[in-house]
């Protein structure tokens, strides 16, 4: 109806593998895997304009850096959980101010704690002369304990990020970051003549 939205997509792709829905053809004659990649809901509250909530499988939506924009986060990683915005217009001299936080899961487990990433971020837009556009975005993601209840989950899948030996036992039980990840965004965008230019500068 006009206050909700549902939507899911379904990718190619090895399913295990959340930032890559590539497929390989010539491998044998194997089969093309299909994952379910988004399924979710979005509430937008008539009574409160530029709000809105989304829950289940989704786009990670921040503003990310528009020349490159997988500094940080994958395009094809879809987080899973749930994320709030509110989108505010009559500010002056601002475009807009966006504000979004969210809580994506990343282990659940029936019989121990969970593991979850916490994500925030704040987003100023301004009309900065006729031509051009500017916009100031911050983030903060804090993750919980990755090893919740000694899980190694996230070990079994670790993209190379330092591990440490807190047992002494010769096997890794923890990473050795605290994962706790500020990231600052400059975009600019000059829109005079035929071909609009963007600039941008991001700091993690």
């Amino acid at each position: 109806d006009e206050e909700v939205t549902v939507g899911a997509r379904v990718v190619t792709g090895d399913r295990k593998d959340p930032n890559s829905p590539h497929s390989t053809y010539g491998d044998g004659l194997e089969g093309i895997e299909l994952s379910l990649d988004r399924a979710f809901l979005t509430y937008r509250p008539g009574a409160w304009e530029g709000a809105e909530i989304t829950a289940g499988k989704f786009n990670h939506p921040f503003y990310r850096n528009q020349v490159y924009g997988e500094l940080l986060w994958d395009a094809d990683v879809q987080p899973e959980g749930l994320i709030a915005r509110k989108s505010i217009k009559s500010i002056p001299g601002l475009q807009e101010l966006e504000l979004m936080l969210g809580s994506y899961a990343l282990i659940e487990q029936s019989s121990g704690d969970d593991a979850y990433l916490v994500v925030s971020q704040l987003a100023l837009r301004r009309h900065l002369s006729e031509d051009l556009d500017g916009t100031l975005a911050a983030g903060y993601y804090h993750y919980t304990d990755v090893s919740p209840d000694g899980s190694g989950q996230l070990f079994a899948d670790n993209r190379g990020n330092l591990t440490q030996d807190r047992d002494a036992d010769g096997d890794p039980d923890d990473f050795a970051s605290d994962f706790g990840i500020s990231n600052v965004i400059l975009g600019l965008r000059w829109n005079k003549g035929a071909l609009p230019l963007t600039f941008s500068a991001e700091s993690i």
